[in-house]
């Protein structure tokens, strides 16, 4: 039996100790939140954790259960209109703000990645069946030359027409039933494979609610595989088997070849242009190295710790160079809205605060100028640039940011914020002394094994932190898990 884990206490980073109140069901795959834990809001806002606050935390994401019947539009009219009178007036006038409430089935079918992927598989899906149902009836009807006198022997000897078809249907049972057996078997054996590849659990994939989909495609190719070529054979005349059968005109076969020749080349051409694109954009410069660089967020704490950790891992000798900011570019960064010189809000702009030498430990490129050395001071990326309109001369210029005023002294060539599915942000560096939030250390070969190093002898010297380095290349790889899955040949 398992043990209770009510009342049982765990250490949330090694930091703070937490007490388990409940346990919850599994949350199924297809859902926009799937934690494997929660803390309640009071418990974060107790510790200083987040945003709670209304420039920047509507980032929580709330949820609304409506009574039976309820009209969802009455909530979305007066909705803003109730945000505008608790909000402070002087927010209002730096950050526009909307909100709505939509069904949660909706939020996770509109979202772009779900939409791509099932259009995707799809289309692979319904032509790969088409193709293999269509050969398996071109290959029963073409063994009429053959199988004709056959079926008259059955009619003489008082076979018929619906014992034919039946002898076809079972036939075809049979078939499937051995596809089946080897599809299994095929699971079964390459299930960490097919998982990895799908990015989704087999156990979701064959859930008992949506078990009905792969039953009815199999009925589906049964009554198409086993009824068509049963009904014509169905219909061969008593006399077949005293006569010689010539399979005469063949014009017959040539569509239906031409039909299954057009699919294949279709699907292969289309997983190719698919394979193509996934390592188009591994392989595109990012405008920023992530070779051999792992990264692990923590908090060293005060300034004499923070020199002591940042000593530490420039002392190890499989680092090549460290150096740490508030984030990395693979997931991101926060946001903050720009105004203009009347606080009339313009745009919102990435932003991230990094240590002086950070944009060269990263293979970042500084166009023109330096690295901001203050609070009063940033640089910007070419696309802030181009979104404020300031042409070719970008020093000097001013910007302000949710309140701070700030000199731009730096312009950084622009370098890819998440992924090539997201399209290029604005974006705004600011310096900080400060080591921590987010480590990035580059390691030298060989990578995998002085990984493993890193991460033990991070455990060892900071006992009371958790310190878990990752591959940035890796993570960079799982952010195109959407369309990777897109090409059931390839793997990680």
């Amino acid at each position: 039996d398992q043990e209770n884990p009510i009342g049982k206490v765990i250490s949330y980073n090694k930091e703070i100790e937490l007490t388990v109140k409940g346990t919850y069901a599994d949350i199924p795959e297809n859902a926009t939140v799937r934690p494997d834990a929660v803390i309640s809001l009071p418990t974060v806002w107790s510790r200083g954790w987040g945003n709670y606050s209304w420039r920047g935390g509507d980032s929580w994401i709330a949820f609304i259960r409506f009574r039976p019947g309820a009209d969802k539009s009455v909530v979305n009219a007066r909705l803003n209109d109730l945000i505008k009178k608790y909000r402070p007036a002087e927010d209002q006038k730096v950050v526009g703000y909307t909100a709505f409430v939509k069904p949660i089935r909706d939020v996770y079918r509109e979202e772009p990645d779900v939409k791509r992927m099932r259009n995707i598989m799809s289309i692979l899906g319904i032509i790969i069946l088409f193709i293999a149902t269509l050969n398996y009836v071109l290959i029963s009807i073409s063994s009429l030359s053959y199988r004709a006198k056959a079926i008259g022997v059955h009619k003489c000897s008082g076979a018929g027409s619906g014992k034919i078809l039946g002898m076809f249907l079972l036939e075809t049972a049979i078939i499937i039933l051995f596809a089946l057996l080897l599809m299994g078997l095929i699971l079964l054996n390459f299930r960490d494979f097919i998982e990895d590849t799908t990015a989704v659990e087999l156990g979701a994939l064959f859930s008992l609610d949506r078990l009905w989909v792969p039953l009815l495609t199999v009925a589906i190719l049964f009554l198409i595989g086993g009824a068509l070529p049963g009904r014509i054979f169905a219909r061969i005349p008593v006399s077949q088997v005293f006569r010689r059968y010539t399979e005469g005109k063949k014009g017959w076969k040539r569509p239906l070849l031409f039909v299954q020749f057009a699919g294949v080349a279709f699907i292969c051409g289309l997983m190719y242009v698919v394979m193509l694109q996934y390592y188009y954009v591994l392989n595109k410069d990012l405008g920023y190295n992530p070779k051999r660089v792992v990264v692990a967020n923590t908090d060293f704490g005060n300034k004499e710790n923070q020199d002591y950790a940042l000593t530490f891992f420039r002392g190890l000798p499989y680092v090549e160079s460290v150096s740490s900011a508030d984030s990395h570019p693979v997931y991101s960064y926060s946001g903050t809205m720009i105004q203009d010189e009347s606080g009339q809000s313009l745009f919102s702009s990435r932003f991230c605060e990094m240590m002086e030498d950070y944009p060269k430990m990263m293979g970042m490129v500084m166009k023109e100028g330096r690295m901001p050395r203050n609070e009063n001071e940033v640089a910007i990326n070419e696309t802030y640039g181009e979104w404020m309109h300031w042409g070719t001369e970008l020093l000097n210029r001013t910007v302000y940011n949710s309140g701070y005023v700030c000199k731009v002294v730096g312009v950084i060539k622009d370098f890819r914020i998440g992924n090539f599915t997201n399209p290029q942000a604005p974006f705004i560096l600011m310096s900080t002394k400060n080591f921590g939030n987010c480590v990035h250390v580059r390691l030298k070969e060989p990578f995998a094994e002085n990984l493993q190093k890193l991460n033990k002898v991070s455990a060892d010297a900071f006992p009371d932190k958790t310190v878990d380095f990752r591959s940035m290349e890796q993570m960079i790889k799982e952010s195109y898990n959407s369309l990777l899955s897109s090409a059931p040949s390839n793997g990680n």
